[in-house]
């Protein structure tokens, strides 16, 4: 996986050019105007000398992959809609942490009131 300041993995089911599209130009986007913030005084010491940026990269898991069972189980049972949908969704992973919940491909946001 590249290395990233954040990633989205994708759980796809029948997942199409148009969305791959709007992915790959909405990352673009948010590339290019998101700025971090100015490190706060409470903030951890940052030790590495490498240049903090904001990346994003996209992995595709196949639900249907033997390999990636565990992955999709536990990115899919946070939320019992999740389990039942079939369209492809996005999952915001950053760092090592867990992921958020799901956007489905129309913008909506399973189990969140924003």
């Amino acid at each position: 996986m590249p290395s990233s300041g954040c990633c989205w993995k994708a759980a796809t089911g029948s997942a199409t050019i148009r969305l791959d599209n709007l992915i790959e130009a909405e990352t673009q986007k948010l590339q290019q105007t998101l700025v971090l913030p100015e490190p706060s005084p409470q903030d951890p010491p940052i030790i590495a000398d490498l240049p903090l940026k904001i990346a994003f990269s996209t992995v595709r898991v196949a639900r249907s992959d033997p390999a990636e069972r565990m992955l999709v189980g536990m990115l899919l049972n946070r939320d019992p809609i999740l389990v039942a949908s079939k369209e492809p969704m996005l999952f915001p992973v950053f760092g090592r942490g867990p992921g958020d919940t799901a956007g489905d491909r129309k913008g909506d946001s399973s189990g969140s009131d924003s």
